[in-house]
């Protein structure tokens, strides 16, 4: 164990000596959290890179930790470095307390994510961890060369409202500087409002605040370097649905054509629809001729149209099964009715007093 500071005159034919032994090893309950830890976040770096820190740190320490005491001593730091790749290997070590940097051993692996930490050491124990930090090792991808990024999330139907988009570069022996993330609720790209980028080689991403729910997204990466894109990656596309949540599908004709009281040309009609008219729809029915949609019209009408005259905006599986009206009954000849008494009692039938004949209802 350390002595305390000894302060010893010794004279000795005139000559004055100081001698110090050391401070006194500090209490692991008063170390701090290194802080001010280089290089930046998710930096690209060489394969040997220098870490550097400070203490006691000049930044605010983690609750509750303390800043760290500096009137007592040290033994030195432990820095902890893993890649994302294995987490089980460590590149980390320690060092003395005189030193605040470190440097592994050996070259680290090219283009990979990797994350370190530190903390100090007392012969009692040790401080709290500085917390992760990030970094990627280079070298940085030649910009004539940079590849196509390839998607991996998310696609299909998901239930998160912020998602995280998630790809990959080709190839592990270099990384581009960053990303850009075009995000849209169209296909073609036109409206980028939605889009970003990632400023690092960062393989995910976030839009800036929630998206739409029942909303149909397109989104696509591409490298860049400095201000030059290299290829866009092929597009995928996603649909927010919340578990529970029920999203309205559309029925828009491509024709003028019939809607129905049930899905089948054998129930009466009950109005037209026309073509480029966005039709809820609330359930649908297959038939021997095909599906059929119960959409209400722009007048508020509940009836049926056939698949066979539009399309629908979303996906069928969207759209739940019902059971539809019960076929009608075989109509009645009111044509060879004549008299008016008869006619207005057969069911099918209404007699016109103005032509004087009886016809179907």
């Amino acid at each position: 164990m350390k002595l305390n500071w000894l302060v010893l005159l010794l004279c000795l034919g005139g000559l004055v000596f100081l001698i110090s032994c050391g401070p006194t090893p500090c209490a692991p309950s008063t170390l701090g959290a290194p802080g001010n830890l280089s290089p930046a976040n998710k930096a690209i770096v060489p394969l040997t890179p220098s870490l550097h820190w400070e203490y006691p740190s000049s930044v605010p320490s983690p609750y509750p930790y303390p800043a760290g005491a500096s009137g007592c001593g040290i033994s030195g730091y432990q820095i902890h470095l893993i890649s994302s790749v294995d987490l089980t290997i460590e590149h980390g070590g320690t060092v003395g307390s005189s030193d605040t940097s470190f440097s592994p051993s050996s070259p680290l692996a090219p283009a990979t994510l990797y994350f370190w930490e530190v903390r100090v050491l007392v012969p009692g124990g040790h401080g709290p961890w500085s917390g992760f930090r990030a970094f990627f090792t280079g070298p940085v991808c030649d910009t004539s060369s940079l590849a196509a990024p390839i998607l991996y999330s998310p696609s299909g139907v998901i239930h998160e409202i912020w998602p995280t988009l998630h790809w990959a570069y080709p190839g592990s022996t270099c990384v581009p500087e960053g990303y850009r993330i075009d995000l849209s609720t169209s296909a073609s790209f036109a409206d980028t409002s939605l889009s970003g980028g990632t400023g690092n080689p960062s393989t995910d991403w976030a839009p800036a605040h929630e998206l739409n729910t029942c909303t149909n997204y397109y989104w696509r990466v591409a490298a860049i370097n400095d201000t030059t894109l290299g290829p866009f990656s092929s597009t995928m596309s996603f649909r927010i649905v919340p578990e529970g949540t029920f999203c309205t599908v559309y029925f828009i004709p491509h024709i003028t054509g019939y809607c129905r009281i049930g899905p089948g040309t054998l129930f009466g009609l009950v109005s037209t629809v026309k073509m480029g008219d966005e039709l809820p729809v609330k359930g649908k029915h297959q038939t021997q001729d095909g599906m059929w949609f119960d959409v209400m019209t722009q007048n508020g009408l509940e009836c049926w149209v056939s698949d066979k005259i539009g399309d629908l905006t979303d996906d069928p599986n969207l759209i739940p099964f019902i059971t539809p009206p019960s076929l009608p009954e075989s109509k009645p000849n009111c044509g060879s009715i004549t008299s008016d008494a008869v006619c207005n009692n057969t069911p099918g039938c209404v007699f016109d007093y103005r032509q004087k004949v009886c016809k179907s209802n």
